[in-house]
Protein backbone atom coordinates (compact mmCIF):
# COMPACT_ATOMS: atom_id res chain seq x y z
CA UNK A 1 0.00 0.00 0.00
CA UNK A 2 2.34 2.53 1.34
CA UNK A 3 5.98 1.96 -0.03
CA UNK A 4 7.98 4.50 2.22
CA UNK A 5 12.09 3.97 1.10
CA UNK A 6 14.37 4.32 4.58
CA UNK A 7 16.40 6.83 4.72
CA UNK A 8 20.15 7.51 3.87
CA UNK A 9 20.92 5.73 7.46
CA UNK A 10 18.72 2.71 7.22
CA UNK A 11 15.59 4.04 9.66
CA UNK A 12 12.58 3.55 8.60
CA UNK A 13 10.40 6.24 8.90
CA UNK A 14 7.57 4.51 10.21
CA UNK A 15 10.05 3.40 12.82
CA UNK A 16 10.52 7.29 13.61
CA UNK A 17 6.65 7.65 13.38
CA UNK A 18 6.42 5.18 15.76
CA UNK A 19 8.59 5.99 17.95
CA UNK A 20 7.56 9.95 18.55
CA UNK A 21 4.03 8.79 18.74
CA UNK A 22 4.99 6.04 21.96
CA UNK A 23 6.49 9.09 22.96
CA UNK A 24 3.64 11.51 22.69
CA UNK A 25 1.14 8.93 24.05
CA UNK A 26 4.11 8.37 27.04
CA UNK A 27 4.00 12.55 27.55
CA UNK A 28 0.07 12.58 27.86
CA UNK A 29 -0.50 9.41 30.66
CA UNK A 30 2.55 11.11 32.49
CA UNK A 31 0.79 14.62 32.78
CA UNK A 32 -2.75 13.88 33.01
CA UNK A 33 -4.16 14.79 35.72
CA UNK A 34 -5.04 12.51 38.41
CA UNK A 35 -7.75 12.16 40.77
CA UNK A 36 -6.94 12.01 44.53
CA UNK A 37 -8.27 8.23 45.40
CA UNK A 38 -8.40 6.25 48.84
CA UNK A 39 -5.35 4.49 48.86
CA UNK A 40 -6.60 0.79 48.64
CA UNK A 41 -8.78 1.57 45.50
CA UNK A 42 -11.29 -0.69 46.19
CA UNK A 43 -13.50 1.71 48.28
CA UNK A 44 -17.22 1.66 45.59
CA UNK A 45 -17.63 4.60 43.71
CA UNK A 46 -20.58 5.57 45.94
CA UNK A 47 -19.07 5.35 49.02
CA UNK A 48 -16.12 7.66 47.48
CA UNK A 49 -18.50 9.78 46.27
CA UNK A 50 -20.17 10.02 49.48
CA UNK A 51 -17.00 11.02 51.07
CA UNK A 52 -16.30 13.66 48.87
CA UNK A 53 -19.74 15.47 49.53
CA UNK A 54 -19.22 15.16 53.32
CA UNK A 55 -16.10 16.90 52.52
CA UNK A 56 -17.86 20.22 50.85
CA UNK A 57 -18.71 22.82 52.99
CA UNK A 58 -21.06 25.64 51.96
CA UNK A 59 -20.89 24.68 48.58
CA UNK A 60 -17.00 25.19 48.45
CA UNK A 61 -14.82 21.91 49.46
CA UNK A 62 -11.82 22.38 51.63
CA UNK A 63 -9.45 21.40 49.09
CA UNK A 64 -10.37 24.14 46.99
CA UNK A 65 -9.86 26.61 49.92
CA UNK A 66 -6.92 25.44 50.27
CA UNK A 67 -5.83 25.98 47.03
CA UNK A 68 -7.44 29.50 47.11
CA UNK A 69 -5.56 30.65 50.22
CA UNK A 70 -2.14 28.93 47.92
CA UNK A 71 -2.76 31.08 45.02
CA UNK A 72 -3.61 34.22 47.11
CA UNK A 73 -1.28 34.57 49.06
CA UNK A 74 1.54 33.54 46.54
CA UNK A 75 2.73 30.45 48.61
CA UNK A 76 4.17 27.35 46.87
CA UNK A 77 2.16 24.27 46.50
CA UNK A 78 2.82 22.86 49.88
CA UNK A 79 1.56 26.10 51.63
CA UNK A 80 4.89 26.92 52.31
CA UNK A 81 6.70 30.22 51.21
CA UNK A 82 6.95 30.18 47.40
CA UNK A 83 10.89 30.41 48.12
CA UNK A 84 11.17 27.21 50.50
CA UNK A 85 13.58 24.39 49.43
CA UNK A 86 13.20 21.02 50.87
CA UNK A 87 15.50 17.75 51.55
CA UNK A 88 14.29 15.29 49.08
CA UNK A 89 12.14 17.82 46.41
CA UNK A 90 9.16 16.96 48.78
CA UNK A 91 8.42 17.42 52.59
CA UNK A 92 5.62 15.07 51.79
CA UNK A 93 8.06 12.50 51.76
CA UNK A 94 8.91 11.15 55.35
CA UNK A 95 12.62 9.29 55.04
CA UNK A 96 12.51 7.97 58.40
CA UNK A 97 8.84 5.90 57.92
CA UNK A 98 9.17 5.63 53.96
CA UNK A 99 6.00 7.26 53.90
CA UNK A 100 4.41 9.72 51.89
CA UNK A 101 1.60 12.10 53.78
CA UNK A 102 -1.25 13.42 51.81
CA UNK A 103 -0.43 17.46 50.39
CA UNK A 104 -3.62 18.48 51.97
CA UNK A 105 -3.08 16.68 55.49
CA UNK A 106 0.85 18.46 55.54
CA UNK A 107 -0.45 21.73 54.64
CA UNK A 108 -3.21 21.29 57.82
CA UNK A 109 -0.73 20.17 60.24
CA UNK A 110 1.10 22.95 59.25
CA UNK A 111 -1.25 25.40 59.50
CA UNK A 112 -3.83 24.50 62.80
CA UNK A 113 -5.32 27.74 62.53
CA UNK A 114 -6.79 27.39 59.17
CA UNK A 115 -6.42 30.29 57.50
CA UNK A 116 -8.04 29.46 54.06
CA UNK A 117 -10.78 29.68 56.42
CA UNK A 118 -11.10 33.65 56.77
Amino acid sequence: MFNIAPNQKGVSYWAIIIVLAAMVVAMIVAFWPQEDLPEDNLTPMHIRLLHQAKEVVGGISEKAKIEKWIVDNKLNQYGDPADTLYAGGTPLYDETTREMTNKYDYIKNNHPNNPWNK
